[in-house]
C-alpha cells in the first residue's frame, strides 16, 4: 500500500530514503528534513566550489551562502557535528557495547551528542570554547527531560549498538546506492532546519529528487528538530499532506 513517508534523523532517515528509491511505486510522498541522498552527489561539490567563487549563481540569499562558506568554517562545522557519524560508522560495536553495560556511558554519550547536533553552529565564544558553547545551547535548547527520556528508552530496550550499527552498513556497503538507481519522481518535500547539520540548496535538491513539491527554511531547530521544534515539523507535514491533496 501506498503511503506518506516522514523522514527524520539518520536511522528513520536512511530507511525512508530507501523505501523512496527502491519502492517508489508505494510511496505517496517523501518528507525529510536531512537530504542524506545528495550529501555524496557530483552536483552538490561542484555547486559548493562555485559558489566560493560565484555566489551569485549558485545560492539565491546570503543565508544559503553562508552555510557552506567560508569552506573552512563549514568543514570545521562538519568537523564537530559529525564525529559521532564517523565513531559509529567505523567502530559501532566497541562504543555499542558499552552503552548496553553502562548507563553512564549511555547517558554520556546521548547527552554529548543530541547537543552538539541541536546547537547553533556560530556560538561565538571564542575558539577554545565553541564547542562548549555549542553544547550548552544544545542542551538548553533540546533539554535535559528529553535527553533523559531517550536514554532512558535506549537503557530498556537495550538497543543502543544496534542503532549504532545502520551507520556502519551504510557507510561501508550503501553509501553509493543513491547515485547508482533511478531518481524518484515521488513528490518530495525539504524542510530545512536552522542548525541542522547540513544544509543543501534546492539545485541540489532536484538534481535528486525529480519532483521537489516543497522547501521550506526554518529560523531555529537542529537535527532532531522533531523534537526540539515539533511544531514546526508537524506544521510542514501537513502542508505537504495538503500539497498532496490530503
Amino acid at each position: 500500500s501506498s503511503g506518506i513517508n516522514a523522514e527524520w534523523p539518520l536511522r528513520p532517515g536512511l530507511i525512508g530514503h530507501i523505501q523512496t528509491f527502491l519502492f517508489p511505486e508505494h510511496v505517496a510522498g517523501f518528507q525529510l528534513t536531512l537530504n542524506i541522498a545528495s550529501m555524496f552527489s557530483w552536483r552538490t561539490a561542484l555547486t559548493v566550489l562555485i559558489g566560493a567563487w560565484f555566489p551569485s549563481l549558485v545560492y539565491v540569499n546570503k543565508r544559503q551562502h553562508n552555510n557552506f562558506h567560508p569552506l573552512s568554517k563549514y568543514q570545521s562545522k562538519q568537523f564537530r557535528a559529525m564525529a559521532y557519524f564517523h565513531i559509529q560508522a567505523v567502530i559501532p560495536d566497541t562504543y555499542g557495547y558499552g552503552m548496553l553495560d553502562s548507563p553512564v556511558g549511555l547517558i554520556g554519550w546521548h547527552g554529548a551528542t543530541y547537543a552538539m547536533v541541536t546547537g547553533k553552529r556560530d556560538t561565538a565564544l571564542g575558539d577554545t570554547n565553541i564547542r562548549s558553547g555549542i553544547m550548552r545551547s544544545g542542551l538548553d535548547k533540546f533539554g535535559i527531560d528529553n535527553v533523559a527520556s531517550q536514554v532512558f528508552i535506549f537503557w530498556c530496550m537495550k538497543t543502543a549498538q544496534a542503532s549504532m550499527r545502520i551507520y556502519y552498513e551504510f557507510y561501508e556497503h550503501d553509501s553509493g546506492t543513491f547515485g547508482a538507481i533511478a531518481h524518484p519522481d515521488v513528490p518530495t518535500a525539504v524542510t530545512n532546519f536552522a542548525n541542522e547539520m547540513i544544509h543543501l540548496t534546492e539545485f541540489i535538491t532536484k538534481g535528486t529528487f525529480n519532483n521537489l513539491k516543497m522547501f521550506t527554511f526554518h529560523e531555529d531547530g537542529g537535527h532532531f528538530a522533531h523534537i526540539d521544534e515539533t511544531e514546526a515539523a508537524v506544521g510542514d507535514i501537513v502542508k505537504f499532506m495538503e500539497v498532496l491533496g490530503y
